[in-house]
Order: C-alpha cells, then sequence, then structure tokens
C-alpha cells in the first residue's frame, strides 16, 4: 500500500497496480486491475470496462461511449427537442 500527497495532488496505490487512485483539485482517476477505469473531472465523468468493450463519457457536449466496440455518441439537448 502506497499514498502520497504533493502540491495539491495525491496518489494512492494498493497492491501496486491492482487499486490507483490519482486525485487533483479538479479531477480523479481510478485504475481498478484489471478492467476498469473511472475518470472525473470538472466537466466530463468517464467508465470503461476493458477498454471499449463497454464504456461511457458523458460531458456537457453529451454522452458517447462504446457499446462491443460500437461507437455511439447522443447530444444532451435531443433529449429536449419535440
Amino acid at each position: 500500500m502506497n499514498y502520497e500527497k504533493k502540491n495539491g495532488r495525491s496518489e494512492f496505490k494498493f497492491l501496486h497496480a491492482l487499486y490507483h487512485n490519482e486525485t487533483t483539485e479538479t479531477e480523479s482517476h481510478t485504475d481498478i486491475f484489471p478492467f476498469i477505469t473511472l475518470d472525473k473531472d470538472e466537466k466530463t465523468k468517464g467508465f470503461s470496462f476493458f477498454w471499449r468493450l463497454l464504456n461511457f463519457k458523458k460531458s456537457e457536449d453529451g454522452i458517447s461511449g462504446h457499446f462491443l466496440f460500437v461507437p455511439f455518441w447522443k447530444k444532451i439537448w435531443d433529449h429536449f427537442v419535440v
């Protein structure tokens, strides 16, 4: 287990790469070996399982991602247009 905090940035590791989390004042990145990644910053949130087998990214522009490596994208504004 390893924890470091320097200049507004913290990093936590468990069993070297089994669990890895890096956090700053504005963003966070987490890896859970071998397949899961979580990303978050002020404007976006993201999740992936096995890279692009399944991933989602939500931002101000809309929602995007991949399912079984096939990309998709949806503007949030499209939900409100009649």
